[in-house]
Formats: C-alpha cells, structure tokens, sequence
C-alpha cells in the first residue's frame, strides 16, 4: 500500500514540493527586502532603508489577508457564473450567509482557516456540472491582481515607499495562485490536486461534487446523517489512493458518528486505517481520534483505551485542540474515562466557546448532541459502579 501511494505522488509532482514552494518564497522574500534596503540606504540614508523594510513587511502581512479574500470571491464570482449556489462567506470571525433567502451577518471562527467561501454545486448527477472554473477562479483573481500590482512597480521611482507596498502585493498574489494550483502534498489537498484527481481518476468528479454539496449542507444547518447513505458508495474499481475517493468514505464514517452508531464506526475506522491509503495524514489522525471516542462511548475497556490514545494521537490532539471534535473527545476521556470531573468541565466549557462561533452551524448541532450523549453515558457508568 506504502508504494502506491508514493507513486501516486510522484505522478502528481507531489512529495517535498510543498516545503520547496513556500523555501523559494521565503529566500525571494528575504533577498527583496535586503535589495530595498541597500538601495533606500545609498539613496536616501540609514533610516530611509529602516523605513522601507518596515513598509515592506506591513504590506506582507496585509498581503496575506487580501489575497486570501481574493482567493475566496474569486472562487465565488466563478462559481455563480458555473451554477453554483452561495452559501456563506467567512473572512476571520465575520461570516456572511444566505438564510431564508437573506444575507445575515454573525461571528464565527474557524482555526483551520482564516476565510472561505462555501458554494454549493447544482443538483444533479454528480458528473454533468463545472466544477474546474470554481477550481481556478480564486488564483485567477489573485494572479491578476498581483499582475497589476508587478506592472504598477515598473512606472515608479526606484526609491519610491510605494513600490515597498506593491512588491509584496504582486508577488504574494502570483505565489499564492501557485500554492493552490500546483498539486503539492499538503494536511489538505490543494485546488490542483483535485483538478489532477478529476483528470485522471475514475469517479473523483462526483467525489468533488458530494464534497463540497456536504460542505454546503453542513454550512446550511443541515446534518451528515441526512444524507443518503448510498451518496458515500464507491463506483467499482475506485482508487482507494485517491485523496478525493478516500474523502468521500472519510464523510460516510463521520456520518455513523453522526448518526451515533459509534459500533458501526469503531468497525469501520479500523477498515479505514487498513485500506484506504489515500486518506490524509490528517484525515487517519481524525479516524484515530473517532475511534477512541467509540471506544469511550461502548466498552470503555481500560486496555483498549491505553492503546488507541497513544503518545502520538495525544501529541496531535494538543496541537489541534481547539477542533470541537477533539474538545468533545477530551471532554468523553475526562468523564467517562478518568472520571474526572473537574477537568471535563473545563473540556465542556472550552468546547462551547469553540461551539458558539463555528461557522458550520450543521456540525456544531451535531457536536452538542455527541457531548449531551457523553454526559448521559458518564452517568449510566456511574450508576453501574454503584
């Protein structure tokens, strides 16, 4: 299984290139700032170049955010002209999303990303519909924009402040659309390695479409378990090694979560972890975390427990602990598990913070039920003991 899945990256030109891609970057940004110093100090004195540097970094930082708002409307303006319906669009804490047929702003906050737009693909077969300009449309915009910004620094004085706030605009928009086109190996699949899955791999289109239709249904206060389970079957002959294929099965498991077949889905993350190599690193970690849940929420067998929440699950758990699905874990470990009470309650407190300005109002309901159901498990055990 090892090998296919190296094949596969090797094929899609992944591996070590995401790590040489933000290298270049970096070493491009750091020879142009020490470029720009040189020339404000020759030119204008020590503290012009002090000044530009300053600028320079100012107009990074600011960089960042616009080309990720970019990034999100471009893929909104293509996804409207490609059939696509809006849904929500979330840039830091502010979300904006159509409910009842109206615009409503409200705070949310997701640590995973500082902004997204979330659009949902037309009914349908899963097969007859665009998907590559919602794809692409995001580093177009990027691309153009930073183009503009490159074009605009070839007019001005070299010792202009001015050409400090557009080089970063400019480059950071070209390197940006890059990142997300190149299908580099990444915790998340990039937008070009989805592109070259639905290039090549049989059935990885209409994986992409009941991806981003559960996306769109979670955003919409809608739940995994209403979605048809036959909506997560494989055609045959799927590519288990496909990012895209395996995301599919991985929403079908989190469904039995959802669902609260927590049997069911002990079973099924074991087949998960065991045949399905195309799962992201981050996406076996979750199935890891899940099936400890199980576990908490069945048997809860002290043996079990020790070898499922190993050293590396809980490394990852703590870099990662502001998911309410890992707060939700803790608060089950805490409770049931250690029966540790204070400690659960801070887990709980912790996990409606998380709850309260998620911005995918469908998982966060899901997620309230789960830790209802840990409560009533810990109570069951206690009653047991007794």
């Amino acid at each position: 299984m090892g090998e296919r899945i190296d094949t596969r990256r090797n094929r899609f030109g992944l591996g070590k290139l995401s790590s040489a891609v933000y290298a270049v970057l970096g070493i491009l940004y750091g020879l142009l700032v020490m470029e720009m110093a040189e020339k404000f100090i020759d030119g204008k004195g020590g503290g012009s170049g002090a000044l530009a540097v300053l600028i320079f970094l100012g107009a990074l930082l600011v960089s960042l955010f616009l080309h990720t708002l970019l990034h999100e409307f471009g893929k909104y303006l293509s996804g409207r002209l490609s059939g696509w319906s809006f849904v929500s669009f979330r840039m830091g804490g502010l979300k904006l999303s159509r409910v009842d047929g109206k615009l409503k702003a409200e705070r949310a906050s997701d640590k995973r990303r500082g902004g997204q737009c979330v659009m949902l693909p037309p009914d349908g077969d899963g097969i007859n519909y665009k998907c590559f300009p919602v794809l692409f449309g995001g580093g177009v915009l990027n691309i153009i924009f930073g183009a503009a910004c490159l074009v605009c620094v070839l007019f001005l004085p070299e010792l202009s402040y001015l050409r400090a706030v557009l080089i970063p605009l400019g480059v950071t928009g070209i390197f940006y659309a890059l990142v997300k086109w190149v299908p580099i190996a990444s915790a998340e699949p990039n937008e070009g390695r989805y592109a070259a899955s639905i290039l090549k791999i049989k059935g990885a289109k209409k994986a992409y479409w009941t991806q981003q239709r559960v996306q769109g249904l979670l955003s919409m206060d809608g739940r995994l378990k209403d979605v048809p389970e036959e909506r997560f079957a494989l055609p045959d002959g799927a590519d288990r090694g496909d990012a895209l294929i395996c995301t599919v099965v991985y929403l079908g498991f989190c469904r039995l979560i959802d669902m609260h077949d927590f049997a069911r889905a002990a079973s099924r993350a074991q087949e998960l972890l065991t045949v399905y190599p195309g799962l992201t690193d981050e996406q076996k970690n979750e199935v890891r975390c899940e099936r400890l849940f199980c576990e908490l929420m069945l048997e809860c067998r002290d043996d079990a427990v020790r070898v499922m929440y190993t050293p590396e699950l809980k490394n990852y758990m703590n870099k990662t602990g502001a998911y309410m699905q890992h707060l939700r874990t803790m608060y089950a470990y805490d409770l049931i598990y250690r029966n540790n009470k204070t400690s659960a309650k801070k887990e709980l407190k912790d996990f409606n913070k998380v709850a309260d300005k998620h911005p995918c109002r469908g998982e966060a309901k899901s997620e309230r039920e789960l830790v209802a159901l840990v409560a009533r498990r810990a109570e069951e055990r206690e009653r047991q003991d007794k």
